[in-house]
């Protein structure tokens, strides 16, 4: 069984035979579980419409980045609307989306109790980082987490590698959550200094992944580099990657499952040297 997770974003912008070729590649190749999200546009839609005759399990999430409330009546409509659209009875798992933890109130978490104790969520999830995904995971009960873990951000990894417990979704593991346009970055950092009065300095971000794999952000070259570092730490984890193809797919697949078993010696010093890297004064990690 692959660690692979499809991340479903990029299914909006995909036709429905590619979608439908792209879940039948994937039960071949053993990748059964599918992430996706309200705010991924249709992707939710999209899978809803071609996912029948396949038994791939679905995750999705409430919410987005940043919200200012969360109400009881809030996550049972976001849950329903999900589950219409993607045409279930019930999600794998259902992630909290960023929710932070001033606004996640014990009425909320009995309410998604309540949502599961009526099949309509198998597991219950948190996604998050740093203060708000521990203190959450610490003060309710979850059954999986999502947390960022790559070369250039390991602020999760030990939260990972002491929780066992719970089922982990390693996500952003090729660094493309700040892949994006100049003002799209610099859109991200204002509208975070505006809410937390300080910088999530997006720019350095980009900079720290260019000053260690070159220009080609997407290359294939970088990103079995990338691969190589997650799978080198042997975590109990599952890798949500967006999937564009069929060829994508197993391009992925193949370095999941054909990466080679190191020594627990050359694991530390793969590990020591990527920490090194990412804990340059150069560089400002996102904890």
């Amino acid at each position: 069984m692959s660690k692979l997770v499809i991340g479903g974003v990029s299914l909006s912008h995909l036709r429905d035979r590619d979608i439908q070729a792209l879940f039948a590649s994937a039960e071949a190749l053993g990748v059964h579980e599918i992430d996706t999200a309200p705010a991924y546009g249709l992707s939710e839609e999209k899978i809803g419409k071609n996912l029948k005759n396949f038994e791939i399990k679905v995750n999705s999430k409430i919410f987005s980045p940043d919200v200012d409330s969360i109400s009881r009546r809030e996550v049972r409509r976001s849950v329903d609307n999900s589950l219409s659209l993607l045409r279930l009875e019930s999600l794998h798992t259902l992630f909290l989306h960023s929710i932070r933890e001033p606004l996640y109130r014990a009425e909320i978490h009995e309410e998604l109790l309540k949502l599961k104790s009526e099949g309509k969520i198998v597991n219950l999830g948190y996604s998050g980082d740093g203060y708000d995904l521990r203190t959450l995971t610490s003060s309710y009960k979850f059954d999986a987490f999502q947390a960022t873990l790559n070369v250039v951000d390991l602020g999760n990894l030990q939260f990972i590698r002491s929780n066992e417990s719970m089922q982990s979704y390693i996500k952003r593991p090729l660094c493309n959550q700040v892949f994006k346009i100049k003002p799209k970055l610099e859109a991200v950092d204002f509208f975070y200094r505006l809410k937390r009065s300080e910088s999530r300095d997006p720019q350095s971000y980009l900079a720290r992944y260019k000053a260690l794999f070159g220009n080609r952000l997407f290359a294939r070259g970088g990103v079995d580099k990338v691969f190589g570092f997650i799978m080198s730490l042997h975590l109990n984890s599952k890798i949500i990657v967006g999937v564009s193809s069929v060829d994508h797919l197993a391009y992925l697949a193949n370095l999941t499952s054909e990466f080679p078993t190191w020594s627990e010696l050359e694991i530390a010093e793969h590990t020591d040297n990527w920490t090194r890297m990412a804990n340059e004064e150069t560089w400002k990690t996102l904890t």
